[in-house]
């Protein structure tokens, strides 16, 4: 690892940003989308043409340097690039069924699971007019298959529909509220860092810090 002992939080602790980044989607989306009413065309198109040009071009850029290392060194530039791998990555459905290894444009997973989540984001706009008792019910299904199935795909799911609850949340629940949640989680996290469950102070930092802190934030910006 470069650099490791300058850069060692980030080797070590840099995964922690892409929950984040899911959590935070899912806020941005809820506020964006939750009080109004769009079609399907609608707000997938505009989903594809923030995504969808620049995944093509970076797949076209990673499958010619491939041809080109199997040309000058008889290797390909990564592991599985393939015509089946590039064949999933052109939907962008890399990740969509399973892990079927990393190929050719590597973040793409990322991009790939958003897909999901978006469609599925769509599907909840259509019940978020029907009150707590269906918003609680998605939650709730969204953290038993991550926490279930403990894989990546289930993870991003959750903690984006975390953040949609996080939105909501925040324009309800007074700012002493919101400011003693943040340190209940706070607190939480640091008595599983020095508790013999200690391994598992991954799960408190993204399914109560991270979505603590944001509602916080969030109450700041509504202010």
């Amino acid at each position: 690892l470069p650099l490791a002992g300058l850069l060692y939080s980030l080797y070590w602790f840099g995964n922690y940003a892409v929950a984040f980044f899911w959590l935070l989607s899912g806020i941005v989306f809820f506020h964006t989308y939750a009080a109004q009413r769009i079609d399907a065309g609608g707000f997938f198109w505009r989903r594809v043409a923030r995504l969808y040009p620049l995944h093509f071009t970076t797949l076209l850029i990673v499958a010619g340097l491939n041809l080109l290392s199997l040309a000058l060194f008889a290797a390909p530039v990564g592991p599985n690039n393939d015509w089946w791998h590039f064949a999933l990555q052109l939907p962008m459905a890399t990740d969509w069924f399973g892990d079927f290894g990393q190929s050719f444009n590597y973040p793409i997973w990322s991009v790939s699971m958003e897909v999901l989540a978006y469609a599925a984001f769509f599907i909840f706009l259509r019940f978020s007019d029907r009150g707590w008792l269906v918003h609680l019910a998605i939650l709730v299904i969204a953290l038993a298959i991550a926490l279930g199935f403990a894989n990546y795909q289930a993870t991003t799911i959750a903690l984006f529909f975390i953040g949609c609850a996080v939105a909501r949340v925040a324009r309800l629940v007074p700012n002493w509220l919101a400011v003693g949640a943040t340190g209940a989680a706070l607190a939480f996290v640091v008595a599983v860092a020095l508790s013999p469950v200690s391994r598992h102070l991954g799960l408190a930092i993204e399914y109560a810090l991270f979505p603590a802190l944001l509602l916080c934030v969030l109450k700041i910006d509504l202010s």
